[in-house]
């Protein structure tokens, strides 16, 4: 015989126990009262999950349509860059002083090597997809916020590092610039935001009790 789809919540009615769905839909509510389904309730974690998939979706998608308003790229988005070309140059400056910046464009004196910090080169993205993670994550707001922090400075840390060596593959090895521009360090930093964001889970991303994640939010 197979088993009764639905349990009676209680055992009224002459200690009737148990009635299969067709017999609920054929009897009467005095032969079949209240029933209670068997199956188990959905587990807290899942909504945790897909509310912070929902978030990161929504700052991802926010964070991108800012920047493609052209006052954000001619505003702070183009200032940046030449930040990022002056502190290239300063980072370069010990070892080298034949090096000189002009706006967002390294080059070296002599002309025989140069790059220019543009969009898609100046690590912002992948910064903004990482920010989008960590504040979407149900954590302690200072926890977030610090998070966001260290990924970007770890980010434009090792960006800085990639400007000065694509401006030295430039001169000394061309034929290995494209190589190592499109695919060596964009992987590199990628990495470089993964491992910080896995890192950051290790210290905040410990399971909680449901009602503390939903006080959270």
């Amino acid at each position: 015989m197979a088993p009764p789809l639905f349990t009676l919540a209680s055992q009224p009615y002459g200690g009737v126990r148990n009635c299969t769905l067709e017999q609920a839909q054929r009897s009467s509510f005095k032969k079949c009262p209240v029933l209670k389904s068997k199956k188990t309730a959905k587990n807290p974690a899942d909504a945790v999950a897909i509310a912070f998939g929902i978030k990161f979706v929504v700052l991802a998608l926010l964070g991108v349509g800012v920047l493609a308003i052209p006052a954000v790229d001619t505003g702070i988005i183009a200032p940046f860059n030449d930040v990022l070309a002056r502190a290239a140059g300063w980072l370069i400056s010990p070892f080298r002083d034949d090096v000189n910046v002009a706006g967002r464009v390294l080059s070296f004196a002599d002309g025989r090597g140069a790059v220019a910090v543009a969009g898609g080169c100046n690590g912002v993205e992948v910064c903004l997809i990482m920010s989008a993670a960590l504040l979407a994550f149900p954590a302690p707001i200072l926890a977030r916020i610090g998070g966001v922090i260290v990924c970007i400075l770890s980010i434009q840390a090792i960006n800085l590092i990639r400007i000065a060596s694509l401006l030295f593959l430039a001169r000394y090895a061309h034929d290995w610039f494209e190589f190592f521009h499109t695919y060596v360090w964009d992987a590199v930093i990628l990495l470089d935001a993964i491992l910080i964001f896995f890192l950051w889970l290790r210290l905040y991303g410990k399971p909680k009790p449901a009602a503390a994640i939903v006080a959270q939010g």
